[in-house]
C-alpha cells in the first residue's frame, strides 16, 4: 500500500499540480462567466462519463481471476459504452442548451461529446493497472494528459479564444494521455468478447456506476442549481472557490482510494486485517487532509490575493466554507472504498439517493442568499451524510468507533495546534504584504503541526509504515 500510494500520489497531485498551474495563469486571461460557460457544460461531461464505461474498470479491480482473460472483454465493452454515450450527448446538446438558457453551450457540448471514447479507453487501462499495483506506469501518461490540457488552453486563451480555449484544452489532453496509456502504460490493447465474462462484469460495474452517478450527480448539484439560476459569472465564481480543495484535499482522499480499493479486495473475505488497513489508510489520509483543510480556511483572503486577481474576492468565503466540507468528506472518503471491496455497493447508492433527496429541497431554499448560501447548505449536508457512512462501516466491518476516534485524535489535537498559532501569525503580521504574511503562516503552520503530532504520536501509523519499509529494505540487502 505504502509503494503504491506514493507512486499514486507522484502520478494524481503532479498532474493536479500542472492543472492548478494552468488554473493561475487561465484566471488572469479569462473572466468568471467564461469558466462559468465551461463548468455548465462539464457538468454533463462528468455525468455521463460516470456511467459511460459502465463500470467494467472498477469491476476489473473487484474480480479475482486471471486480468488476461478479463482485460480484453472490459475493453471491447467500455469502447462500444463510450461510443454510445458520445453520439446520445451529440444529439443532445441543443436541448442541454435550452436546459440552461444558453444557445451557445449547444456547441460547447458538441464539441466535448467525443470525450466518452478517450475517457473509456484510458478508464480500463489505468484500472488495470491500478489492479496490480502498478502505479509507477501511470505518471507519465497522467502528466503528459495535464501539460497538453494546460498548454492549449493557455495558449489558446492568450490567442483571445476565450471559453473555447478551455473545451479544446480539455479535448487535447484526454486524446494525448489516451494515446500515451497504449505506449507507455504497458497494457497490451486487446479485444475479446465473452458473454459470461462481459455479464458479470456488467453486473458489478452497473451498481457502481450508479453508486458512483448518484454520488457525483449529489456533490455537484449546487452547481447545477446555480448555473442554472444564478447564471455563469456566479458559477465561475463558485467553482474558483472549490477548486482548490478539490485538487489538495480530494486529491489526497482520491490517490488514497486508487489504491485503498485494490487492497481491501485483496482482503475482502479476512475481516480481521481489512480493520487493520482501513484503520492505517484513514490514519494516513486524516493526518494530511485535516490540517491542510484547517489551514486553508485560515489563510484563504491572502491566497486568493496572491494567486489570483482582485476579481476573484468573492470566491474568498466559498473557498473558506468548502474546504471544510472536503474535511467531512475526507473523514469517510475512503469508507466507501471498504463497502465497494466487500461488495456493498447497494449501500452507497442509497446513502448517495439519500444526499441527493435532502441537498435539492435544501438548495432551493438557500441559494436566494447567493452562492455563500449554497456553499452553507452543501457543509450541512456532508456533516450529516458523514455521522451516517462512519457508522454504516462501523456495522459492516466490526469497527469501534473507540477505534476511530483513537485513530483520529493524535491529528485532531495537531490541527487545532496549528490553527492557533496561523491565528496568532496572521494577526500579528496584519500590516504586512499578502505575500509575505501567506508564506509566513503556511511554513509556521506546517512547523507547529508536524512537531505537535511528532511528540503526541512518535509511533504512530506513518512512523511505523517509515521505519518497517526501512527495516525491509536494509533486511533484504543484507541478506537473512
Amino acid at each position: 500500500m505504502l509503494g503504491g500510494a506514493g507512486w499514486s500520489y507522484l502520478a494524481t497531485m503532479s498532474s493536479r499540480f500542472v492543472s492548478f498551474a494552468g488554473m493561475l495563469v487561465l484566471a488572469r486571461l479569462l473572466q468568471p462567466a467564461e469558466f462559468g460557460l465551461m463548468a455548465m457544460a462539464w457538468l454533463i461531461i462528468s455525468y455521463c462519463d460516470t456511467i459511460s464505461d459502465i463500470g467494467v474498470g472498477p469491476a476489473l479491480v473487484q474480480r479475482k481471476d486471471d486480468l488476461d482473460r478479463s482485460q480484453p472483454v472490459a475493453l471491447t465493452v467500455s469502447i462500444a459504452g463510450g461510443v454510445i454515450f458520445s453520439v446520445c450527448t451529440f444529439l443532445s446538446a441543443p436541448f442541454i442548451g435550452d436546459f440552461f438558457g444558453r444557445p451557445e453551450l449547444s456547441n460547447l457540448v458538441r464539441i466535448l461529446s467525443p470525450y466518452f471514447l478517450f475517457s473509456t479507453f484510458i478508464s480500463v487501462q489505468s484500472f488495470s493497472l491500478q489492479r496490480e499495483f502498478r502505479f509507477n506506469r501511470r505518471v507519465a501518461p497522467e502528466l503528459l494528459k495535464s501539460f497538453t490540457k494546460a498548454g492549449t488552453a493557455i495558449t489558446m486563451a492568450a490567442l483571445g479564444y476565450g471559453v473555447w480555449s478551455l473545451v479544446w484544452g480539455q479535448m487535447l489532453g484526454q486524446v494525448v494521455g489516451a494515446a500515451a496509456y497504449v505506449v507507455i502504460g504497458g497494457v497490451a490493447v486487446k479485444f475479446a468478447f465473452d458473454r459470461k465474462i462481459a455479464r458479470e462484469l456488467v453486473a458489478y460495474g452497473a451498481q457502481y456506476s450508479f453508486a458512483t452517478l448518484i454520488g457525483v450527480f449529489s456533490g455537484t448539484i449546487d452547481q447545477l442549481m446555480i448555473g442554472r439560476l444564478l447564471g455563469p459569472e456566479q458559477l465561475g465564481i463558485y467553482n474558483l472557490g472549490w477548486v482548490i480543495p478539490e485538487l489538495v484535499i480530494m486529491g489526497i482522499c482520491n490517490t488514497a482510494s486508487q489504491v485503498a480499493f485494490p487492497a481491501f479486495s485483496r482482503v475482502q473475505d479476512k475481516p480481521r486485517l481489512l480493520r487493520a488497513s482501513f484503520l492505517i489508510s484513514l490514519k494516513l489520509v486524516l493526518s494530511v487532509t485535516i490540517p491542510a483543510a484547517v489551514g486553508i480556511a485560515l489563510i484563504a483572503p491572502d491566497l486568493i490575493r496572491v494567486f489570483y486577481s482582485e476579481v476573484w474576492d468573492k470566491s474568498v468565503p466559498v473557498l473558506q466554507v468548502m474546504a471544510i466540507t472536503a474535511l467531512l468528506r475526507s473523514l469517510t472518503f475512503n469508507s466507501g472504498d471498504v463497502l465497494k471491496a466487500i461488495g456493498e455497493v447497494r449501500l452507497l447508492s442509497i446513502l448517495s439517493a439519500l444526499g441527493t433527496a435532502v441537498t435539492i429541497p435544501v438548495l432551493f431554499l438557500t441559494y436566494r442568499h447567493g452562492i455563500v448560501g449554497v456553499a452553507l447548505a452543501i457543509l450541512a449536508v456532508y456533516g450529516c451524510l458523514t455521522v451516517i457512512m462512519a457508522e454504516l462501516v462501523a456495522r459492516k466491518t466490526g469497527l469501534r468507533h473507540l477505534s476511530i476516534l483513537r485513530a483520529m485524535m493524535p491529528v485532531l489535537v495537531s490541527a487545532c495546534a496549528m490553527a492557533v498559532a496561523c491565528s496568532m501569525l496572521i494577526a500579528y503580521l496584519g500590516a504586512a504584504p499578502a505575500g509575505v504574511r501567506l508564506a509566513a503562516t503556511v511554513i509556521g503552520g506546517a512547523l507547529v503541526y508536524g512537531i505537535c503530532l511528532w511528540r503526541l504520536d512518535p509511533g504512530g501509523v506513518p512512523a511505523r509504515i517509515i521505519r518497517n519499509w526501512l527495516m525491509a529494505r536494509f533486511a533484504r540487502n543484507v541478506g537473512p
